[in-house]
């Protein structure tokens, strides 16, 4: 009875081994799972959603309004229609300018000869009108000279003398040596008196130059000037004027 107990205390009793196994063995408490971390949401769903929205609103606003859509083939057809019919009126008026340049051009080839013969013809005036230019020119220059060759500068009369008097005073001064008739051929055409000199003394009277109307009024006053031998007329002295004058029939400057 006492083994038997005993052997029943022995079984109830596990060892210590049996002790170990059984608490491995025994089913332990799980720790508490901590909740996850919250994540941040995420809006790239939104954002798609707001680009397709933005993306269809872009496409509608681009999209033409009725008049320019593309045009239908009726459209297309008519406007093919007008274009045409707008480059056979362009055409016609370029064949129209065409046509009147040819025939401007036809005329100008036709006048061509005629035109020629004109700018020969001219050119042959032209030059003819040269020549007798030329020969007025010399004509006037041999006038000129001419009447140079019957101007005379004359020194000492005096300055009292008018010029209405000139002629005459020197007609009246030449007479003595020379026949009446002559003395009345000294006919003088014109006459100024020549400034004189800064230095000139104050009663020398200016010199005359005088263009006779001929050459031989001229001619007739130096022969006198050689011959006559009288140098005071009318109380004036006049050695100024013979010597200028005998000066001048020797070709020499007064």
């Amino acid at each position: 009875m006492g083994r038997k107990s005993k052997q029943l205390h022995n079984e109830a009793m596990p060892s210590s081994q049996n002790i170990g196994d059984l608490l491995r063995a025994t089913p332990r408490p799980r720790p508490a799972k901590m909740a996850p971390a919250r994540e941040a949401p995420d809006h790239s769903s939104d954002d798609s959603m707001e680009e397709a929205a933005e993306a269809r609103s872009t496409r509608w606003e681009s999209t033409p309004p009725p008049e320019q859509m593309p045009a239908s083939k009726a459209d297309i057809i008519h406007l093919l229609k007008e274009l045409k019919a707008q480059s056979a009126a362009d055409v016609a008026l370029i064949r129209e300018d065409l046509g009147a340049m040819t025939a401007r051009i036809q005329a100008v080839e036709v006048n061509e000869a005629a035109t020629t013969a004109k700018i020969e013809t001219l050119q042959r005036e032209m030059a003819q009108m040269k020549k007798t230019s030329t020969i007025l020119e010399n004509k006037v220059a041999a006038l000129e000279d001419a009447k140079r060759q019957r101007n005379l500068r004359i020194r000492g009369i005096p300055e009292a003398v008018q010029d209405s008097e000139v002629a005459h005073y020197l007609r009246r001064l030449l007479a003595s040596p020379l026949l009446q008739a002559k003395a009345k051929s000294i006919l003088v055409e014109f006459h100024f008196r020549i400034p004189k000199p800064p230095r000139a003394p104050a009663d020398v009277p200016r010199d005359l130059l005088i263009r006779f109307q001929s050459l031989r009024g001229k001619l007739l006053v130096q022969e006198a000037a050689r011959e006559t031998n009288t140098y005071e007329f009318e109380g004036s002295e006049l050695l100024s004027i013979m010597t200028s004058l005998g000066q001048q029939s020797h070709g020499d400057s007064p």
